[in-house]
């Protein structure tokens, strides 16, 4: 697993202390009539996760988040002329960040045929799937590896 990008520490100790006074706001709340331990909960709860909305979360963007092959890589080779494609991942994902529409297959012979056509392609695919495919063309070029929520996503150029 990829480390997290350099310069989030900060939000971590924000969250912690934002954590810490939540903590302590709910206990001196404990004591007061149940109107004003609701309200002042709500208040409390609100401010805490915007608190960890604001910050932490967007720093997870990158692990958890396809934008950077979608919306960077893939997007570029699609202006470059390239046909997208997605194996066995949800197509919508790169959609969204490429701007343009992705085929989706989960048929590997059909992978095999659309990657060995005259077409310009770039393809979208889990690395198991990568390492699982014993009779890959020679000519395929994988251009970026990413870490996605859990494991590793491959963009690959038939030339």
């Amino acid at each position: 697993m990829p480390e997290m990008p350099g310069g989030h520490a900060e939000y971590s100790a924000l969250c912690g202390v934002a954590a810490l006074a939540a903590g302590v706001a709910v206990w001196l709340l404990a004591g007061r009539e149940k109107k004003q331990a609701v309200f002042g909960f709500v208040v409390v709860v609100t401010l805490f996760f915007n608190t960890l909305g604001l910050t932490l979360v967007p720093s997870l963007d990158i692990i958890l988040s396809p934008k950077k092959q979608g919306g960077t890589v893939m997007m570029q080779y699609i202006n470059d002329g390239y046909k997208p494609v997605a194996y066995k991942v949800y197509s919508a994902l790169y959609t969204f960040y490429a701007g343009s529409d992705v085929h989706e297959t989960k048929d590997m012979k059909e992978i095999k045929s659309i990657m060995n056509s005259d077409d310009k392609v770039v393809l979208g695919l889990a690395e198991k799937y990568w390492n699982r495919w014993d009779d890959k063309p020679g000519h395929l070029k994988v251009i970026d590896k990413q870490w996605i929520s859990g494991k590793y996503y491959l963009l690959v150029i038939n030339r």
